[in-house]
């Protein structure tokens, strides 16, 4: 915050309003979507005397997430902003072209060579910064952290102990920029710091991308590789979770699920989490209390959110082997 105060000091307020502008901040982005917001950003005449400083770490302003992967689609473009598009293209049922969206360039924002610099301090960010968490193997990351406190209802000011944790990255980093993403979690219950709370989301959120983009999976490591095919190989494991969320995982992965017996949790499963996937599998799972877990039950590999559940629900026995 002190390098960003520094730095905005050295801008007159109309320049450093203007900047703001250019980069799609403060005006509707166009995308199409409902209601869309234009964020806050107060014109340069109405700024007090402190408001220079501020708006520079983030406060006094406030931005959309289509607004923010816009300016940050900007850097990654090597300094260009474009419109963002909801839809490539629409076809009718028999597979005819009926409507094309071309990417529409808006203006340039920043020179190339300015564009690579800050792309060069964002790969620093995943790779030796706050964002180490987002880093993900054979493949370069680019990225910011966030952390910010929560504005009060009203817009009195800010929550003393409430925050939003944020990470907004884009990849590859060699050659042209294809995915960004930005991960925001309001008010997280453990820890605060976007490098801890949002970074990792965005690693297993673009990991579950990778593996679907069969062009990048060459740049990727073997061993990364072989990570992320086999969580789509394997069954997963539904223990602890309600038989709602139960239906909902088993859905995502294209798995039939049965249900038998009563009660809030998955308590057992067949076939066992982590087996090989067959073609045609049904996976059956027994439903019970939290109390109805055997006396000693090994939770190994298990998702650490999982386990939480079910000790929130009331069970105390003795958990072997759980690890996060």
């Amino acid at each position: 915050n002190i390098g960003m105060v520094k730095l905005a000091r050295t801008l007159r307020r109309a320049e450093f309003y203007e900047a703001l502008r250019a980069f799609g901040f403060g005006t509707r982005t166009g995308a199409g979507l409902p209601a869309e917001s234009a964020g806050l950003l107060h014109q340069a005449r109405e700024w007090s005397e402190r408001s220079l400083e501020t708006i520079a770490i983030g406060q006094e302003i406030s931005v959309t997430a289509v607004q923010l992967v816009q300016a940050f689609g900007a850097i990654a473009n090597g300094g260009v902003l474009m419109a963002p598009r909801l839809l490539s293209e629409v076809r009718g049922a028999d597979g005819q072209l009926l409507r094309r969206t071309e990417p529409q360039r808006v203006r340039r924002v920043v020179s190339h060579e300015t564009a690579n610099r800050l792309q060069e301090m964002m790969r620093g960010v995943v790779l030796e910064g706050t964002g180490r968490k987002a880093a993900i193997a054979g493949i370069g990351v680019a990225g910011k952290t966030g952390t910010a406190q929560r504005a009060l209802p009203g817009g009195g000011g800010y929550a003393e102990d409430e925050y939003v944790s944020s990470f907004v990255g884009f990849l590859p980093t060699s050659g042209e920029a294809r995915y960004i993403c930005f991960v925001v979690v309001e008010n997280p219950r453990i820890g605060k710091y976007g490098g801890t709370v949002a970074a990792p989301v965005f690693r297993r959120t673009m990991e579950r991308v990778l593996a679907l983009d069969g062009s990048l999976s060459p740049t990727v490591s073997e061993p990364a590789v072989a990570a992320i095919s086999s969580a789509a190989d394997v069954m997963p494991d539904l223990r602890g979770l309600s038989s709602t969320r139960a239906r909902v995982q088993a859905a995502r992965r294209g798995l039939a699920l049965r249900l038998e017996g009563e009660g809030e949790l998955v308590i057992a499963q067949t076939p066992a989490p982590h087996a090989v996937r067959g073609a045609g599998d049904v996976i059956v799972c027994r439903l019970g209390e939290a109390g109805d877990f055997p006396l000693t039950v090994s939770l190994r590999g298990t998702p650490l959110r999982q386990a939480v559940l079910v000790r929130k629900l009331g069970m105390h026995r003795q958990l072997a082997a759980l690890v996060p």
